[in-house]
């Protein structure tokens, strides 16, 4: 197995051998899944969740605003977008390349995306310092996620992380893919722990006949 240390601390193989492979669950991500990038976020949830319709579902932009306001165009890409999501089915988002935010993106990704039971992640950065203000990893409607190694001591924060009160939580880094590359970053270790809620989403949706909302993941 690829990433046995790794996916052996987060008793990812117990997950499979107990035969929750991410049946039943979608994920978007936010980006192009078929080259460079994307491919790479999509081949860490796809290890991790074999059996999970890992869907490219780009995000519009720019995100363009008129002072505090976004302008017309952009508001309606972006509801038909989240709109889109939601009746697809969608449960979990990974958005890997950051990207920024406003107030009122944040209120529609609330109203839209949230309250409806989609569950939204995204990376911290990799500057090694706080989290930008504007970046969608500093707004509360994304669960911003850290980059960790594996040492002998336990997962550690790895120093080009980004960090601050948003930091939600770490994943690991440097998986290697399927077709014997590694992927570093914040951008790897953001779909690593939205591929870790989908095996427990894929839990939930067998015994309870539901998904896990952003509240019950936090």
């Amino acid at each position: 197995m690829l990433n046995r240390e790794k996916f052996a601390y987060c008793r990812i193989p117990a997950w499979h051998e107990a035969g929750y492979t991410g049946q039943g669950i979608k994920v978007a991500v936010f980006e192009d899944t078929s080259q460079g990038h994307g491919r790479m976020v999509a081949d860490v949830l796809q290890q991790i969740l074999p059996d999970a319709a890992i869907l490219n579902r780009q995000r519009p932009g720019p995100i363009e605003s008129v002072g505090d306001r976004l302008k017309p165009d952009t508001r309606a890409r972006l509801t038909e977008f989240y709109n889109s999501l939601v009746d697809e089915g969608v449960h979990l988002c990974a958005m890997s390349l950051g990207g920024n935010g406003t107030k009122e993106v944040e209120q529609l990704e609330q109203e839209l995306l949230i309250d409806r039971g989609v569950v939204l992640f995204t990376s911290s950065g990799n500057a090694g310092s706080t989290i930008k203000p504007g970046s969608a990893a500093s707004l509360s409607t994304w669960i911003a996620v850290g980059a960790c190694s594996l040492t002998k001591n336990g997962p550690q924060r790895t120093s080009y992380s980004n960090y601050g009160p948003e930091l939600a939580c770490m994943g690991f880094t440097n998986i290697s893919t399927s077709w014997g590359g590694v992927f570093p970053g914040t951008s790897c270790a953001n779909p690593f722990v939205a591929g870790l809620i989908g095996l427990y989403a894929g839990w939930c949706l067998q015994h309870y006949g539901r998904t896990p909302n952003q509240a019950d993941v936090l």
